[in-house]
């Protein structure tokens, strides 16, 4: 999936360092586009291959794909913190 994905972006010309802001009582959150892919990226297959039928559905559609992609954002700022080799 990342490597589609990336090579799907690049095509749309939608830049890895898109940002998305959700501000929410909490205040406002900040995740970019690299993040949502890294967080992709943790999901089984069955997870991978939907999102990425859906972002072609949208895409086939004429829609807007960065307003799934901000949806699964939302998801990402929302999760607790995915931990790494470098955390321990």
């Amino acid at each position: 999936m990342h490597y589609w994905l990336k090579t799907f972006l690049k095509e749309k010309g939608i830049s890895r360092t898109t940002v998305f802001r959700m501000e929410s009582g909490d205040g406002v959150q900040i995740v970019t586009l690299e993040t949502v892919e890294e967080y992709l990226s943790t999901l089984d297959c069955e997870a991978q291959e939907k999102v990425k039928d859906k972002l072609l559905l949208i895409d086939s559609q004429g829609g807007n794909v960065l307003l799934y992609l901000q949806h699964i954002a939302r998801v990402v700022a929302a999760a607790p913190p995915l931990r790494t080799s470098r955390q321990g």
